[in-house]
């Protein structure tokens, strides 16, 4: 932060001890490290209150777009549009999966079963079925 290196920090640590004493430096370092903290809050503190109002600015900015009738999805919708008309401009697609369809094909399934004999739909056992050979050694 201060970009002190080692000698300058031994330089500042000896002129310490000189200036200061060394009975009375532990004292200073304490309340040097009390205003350090002391500061860090106020600047702690400052910046918290300008995020609280940028916060208001642009909460105040989407209200104000909202009140205008803006339309924040309004791109999404015509960007849909634009892809439903390029994949399918007949419709053809949207209109082989309507209900009127899937009813065709059930009323047209019905028939196929009402056209089936019960026997073509039952399973017969195959009627010569070979033998097993009993060879076993006793």
């Amino acid at each position: 932060m201060f970009d002190i290196g080692g000698w300058e920090f031994m330089l500042i640590v000896i002129l310490g001890i000189v200036i200061i004493g060394p009975k009375e430096l532990p004292g200073a370092l304490r309340n040097i490290t009390i205003w350090i903290r002391k500061a860090r809050g106020l600047a702690r503190e400052f910046q918290s209150g300008i995020d609280d109002i940028v916060q208001e600015a642009e909460f105040d900015k989407i209200r104000q777009d909202v009140m205008d009738g803006a339309d924040p999805t309004g791109s999404i919708s015509g960007i849909k549009d634009e892809m439903q008309q390029a994949l399918d401009p007949d419709s053809e697609i949207e209109q082989s999966f309507s209900m009127e369809d899937s009813n065709d094909w059930f009323s047209d399934h019905d028939e196929i079963e009402d056209d089936l004999d019960e026997d073509e739909n039952s399973i017969a056992l195959p009627t010569d079925v070979p033998a097993k050979d009993d060879k076993s050694d006793a």
